[in-house]
């Protein structure tokens, strides 16, 4: 078991209103999530929208993630700043977006200024464009080491 969930489990048996102190790590995540699931009024539920964002730019595929990218970093070069950017991307490819071709260049030119991108996946869900669609935060951090 890993040390951080040690004080978890401890805490949950502690507090009398779940009985799951006696369960094993992966079945403790899983009810866990499924409590905070069931409670469909929490600001972690997702809401659905049913509209483009407006100033939000819609990203379809890897190659136009590769274009969008470049053209945040010429404007990046041109103003000589580095702003937050958002734009659209599908849901069902969120989970390798950090593993296109485009954002590992963007990651290997940060990286030998001891700078990464960092990418914040807003919890609402867009629908438009018969697809899914999730809002992503583009920002740069400072690395530490």
């Amino acid at each position: 078991m890993s040390n951080w969930l040690v004080p978890l489990k401890r805490g949950l048996a502690a507090a009398g209103y779940l009985g799951i102190s006696h369960l094993d790590t992966r079945e403790l995540i899983s009810e866990g999530a499924d409590i905070i699931m069931k409670q469909r009024r929490t600001d972690l539920m997702p809401r659905f929208n049913y509209e483009v964002p407006a100033g939000v730019a819609v990203v379809h595929d890897e190659k136009t993630l590769e274009l969008f990218l470049a053209g945040m970093i010429a404007k990046a070069v041109k103003t000589s700043t580095w702003e937050t950017v958002r734009f659209a991307y599908p849901a069902r490819k969120m989970s390798t977006l950090e593993y296109t071709a485009g954002w590992r260049a963007l990651s290997n030119g940060l990286g030998r200024h001891e700078c990464h991108p960092i990418l914040l996946i807003e919890r609402d869900l867009y629908c438009f464009s018969e697809m899914d669609w999730h809002i992503a935060q583009l920002k740069i951090g400072v690395g530490l080491g």
